[in-house]
């Protein structure tokens, strides 16, 4: 797959119906910040995470605040119209996935070079590890580790940074069995069970595969 090929999920102003919810959360209402997290820290002014800071007066947000009316917005601008597209395949993710596969066989090498073929992609420069390829630490504030170094790290970074909004960050944190699972917030520290990794079929997939079709799940 080359790097940049994308086949995306189209949508339109044209109704309601094909108008983006990612759009609406995130852009056209301010249910959702970049404030405090990898993206609006490690991502400032990274080409593959941009966004608005709404409390500068000369931002054109309606609101310098997020929902809550106090806290600092960070307005998103990966999808500043509700007629962008989300993609579902990109190249970009095809070379991550090249990379997690080298890290996995425990060749850093390899993983360092597709995590850079993809950096170039978006006219960032190589990154450098430190040497090892280490594992996943997290972030004190949840997510991918701001400074690390080791191939984990950069990876769960990279992956974090590139696939932003893209629907792609659960999945990685539960395959990595993140850190992050263990409890806590993403801006905020809160006290909780650690999330669950075990999750149903989704319904509509349970009941067209006769061998599970009669333990589907339902509320």
């Amino acid at each position: 797959v080359p790097t940049d090929f994308v086949f995306a999920a189209a949508y339109s102003s044209n109704s309601g119906r094909e108008t983006s919810q990612i759009w609406n959360e995130t852009h056209g209402r301010h249910e959702i910040s970049a404030w405090m997290t990898l993206a609006g820290t490690v991502g400032a002014g990274d080409p593959r995470t941009p966004w608005t800071d709404c409390s500068d007066p000369s931002s054109g947000c309606p609101s310098g605040n997020g929902a809550d009316g106090q806290t600092i917005h960070y307005r998103q601008e990966k999808y500043p119209t509700r007629d962008d597209d989300i993609p579902l395949v990109k190249g970009t993710e095809m070379r991550l996935i090249e990379a997690e596969a080298a890290l996995a066989a425990g060749d850093l090498a390899t993983a360092m070079a597709k995590v850079n073929e993809m950096r170039a992609h978006h006219g960032l420069g190589p990154l450098e590890s430190d040497g090892t390829i280490g594992s996943i630490t997290g972030g004190d504030g949840g997510g991918a580790n701001p400074t690390s170094r080791s191939g984990w790290d950069i990876l769960d970074r990279e992956r974090h940074l590139t696939l932003w909004l893209e629907g792609r960050r659960l999945w990685d944190l539960h395959r990595w069995n993140h850190p992050h699972l263990n409890g806590g917030g993403v801006v905020y520290e809160a006290t909780v069970d650690r999330r669950a990794s075990c999750m149903p079929i989704a319904l509509d997939e349970c009941q067209v595969n006769e061998k599970v079709s009669s333990l589907c799940f339902s509320v």
